[in-house]
């Protein structure tokens, strides 16, 4: 589109081509740019994300402090047979209990279901000494330490039982003098012996025993499992 100008008391006609070149030699546009809309950028999704985080700074700010995890109920295992008498006349844990298994005999399994405290087990060392003392010296030993917690968990009926390692004890024609006593064994050993139970005790003694004597002393602790309650 021509357009007409004054220039130098002349009039010039400038041609379209020619306005063109001039504004751009004068670094101008020939228009301005259309307004950026921004909202119609925007997806209904982002408006909603952003109305959510402005709702959720607007709340106070509470501490709440560390979480703590939540413990997991153990559901404890049905009482079995071997149980009777729980903790110091029971027999030994079961291995599928004690594991976190479900044992299939469950309450006429022979062995133990209640949980046992942790107690200090004998080495190989410890074992070898009880096995190489006399018998009549372990005997009188077990029997001082079965009698210590006959007294502390208020056993009753325990004479027969105690009755039975005195005769094995003496039958070996050993006087009680000449026996050894708790204070020249390792501490470590009587550690051991002071936190087995008393059934364990009674088993460690049996072994020392004539077969009529253990069969005996089985039969007496298993009048104390039944006149016993968990």
């Amino acid at each position: 589109m021509a357009q007409v100008e004054c220039r130098f008391t002349f009039l010039d006609v400038l041609l379209e081509d020619e306005e063109r070149g001039r504004d751009l030699h004068a670094g101008r546009a020939r228009s301005a740019p259309p307004p950026l809309c921004l909202e119609s950028l925007e997806s209904p999704w982002s408006l909603e994300e952003a109305a959510v985080r402005s709702y959720v700074r607007s709340l106070p700010t509470v501490f709440a402090g560390p979480e703590v995890p939540r413990a997991v109920p153990v559901v404890p295992a049905p009482a079995s047979a071997g149980s009777m008498g729980h903790p110091e006349l029971c027999q030994r844990p079961c291995v599928h209990v004690a594991a976190g298994r479900n044992c299939e005999e469950g309450d006429a399994c022979g062995f133990c279901h209640v949980p046992h405290s942790h107690a200090h087990k004998m080495d190989k060392r410890q074992r070898r000494i009880i096995q190489e003392m006399p018998k009549a010296d372990f005997l009188h030993l077990a029997l001082q330490l079965l009698k210590d917690k006959a007294e502390t968990m208020q056993h009753r009926g325990t004479e027969v039982l105690f009755g039975i390692l005195e005769t094995e004890m003496h039958s070996e024609g050993t006087s009680v003098p000449e026996m050894t006593t708790p204070s020249r064994l390792p501490r470590a050993l009587m550690r051991c012996m002071r936190e087995a139970s008393f059934s364990t005790v009674v088993g460690w003694a049996a072994r020392k025993c004539t077969d009529d004597a253990r069969i005996q002393l089985y039969g007496a602790t298993q009048t104390l499992r039944n006149q016993a309650t968990l």
